[in-house]
């Protein structure tokens, strides 16, 4: 038990270090949705194939990297927020996470927007033939996102993703009972959610956690 724990925590920090001297990858297409939001967060998954050995445990490992971009601004900035790193095909399993900066939303942000994006384009491919991690660590982390964008009294309006992995990602995100819902709340009602659409925009669905 020692020994795995030992091994885990030698794998992070050998991925913590990749992470600082690795870039923030482009999209897989290269093509990013045009967006009017105040705040814009992409979150990029990223395999790391140099750690995909066969005698590893947790594979594929893969890691989403979060990146916040202010709209209002001029030179838009873009500023790493966080490293997580996913190492299984079940959802919510995060084995670690690096925080590179504070959450801090634009005054008088009123839209936000999180894209979803894969860093090559067989990032997404390769998980839909032999496993789902790269979708579900993609919907993990934009949970995560959104809980932390709650805590800051900032609530996500739309989540857009890449159009061949919509349903998929629905999916993993009724794992959190994040669910389309049969009816609208009725007023005072808890419930909380946000809109997913494609980057086409072809399709769009509320999902809902009562």
């Amino acid at each position: 038990m020692r020994s795995n724990k030992s091994s885990l925590k030698f794998i992070l920090s050998v991925l913590a270090a990749f992470s600082l001297l690795s870039s923030y990858p482009p999209s897989a297409t290269g093509v990013i949705a045009k967006s009017d939001s105040d705040w814009l967060i992409e979150c990029t998954s990223v395999e790391l194939k140099n750690y995909n050995d066969p005698q590893l445990s947790i594979k594929p490992v893969l890691e989403e990297k979060v990146v916040c971009i202010d709209q209002q601004s001029d030179d838009l900035v873009h500023k790493p927020y966080e490293d997580l790193w996913y190492g299984t095909t079940e959802l919510g399993s995060c084995f670690g996470v690096r925080r590179c900066s504070d959450l801090e939303p634009p005054e008088n942000c009123h839209h936000v927007e999180i894209q979803v994006l894969f860093s090559n384009s067989q990032a997404y491919s390769q998980a839909q033939q032999k496993s789902p991690a790269a979708v579900n660590a993609s919907a993990d982390t934009v949970l995560r996102i959104a809980v932390d964008c709650l805590l800051k009294d900032v609530w996500i309006k739309t989540v857009v993703v890449p159009d061949e992995c919509f349903d998929d990602f629905l999916t993993a995100l009724s794992f959190y009972e994040l669910k389309i819902p049969d009816a609208v709340p009725a007023v005072g009602s808890t419930a909380w959610g946000f809109n997913v659409q494609t980057l086409s925009g072809s399709r769009s669905v509320v999902v809902q956690h009562n």
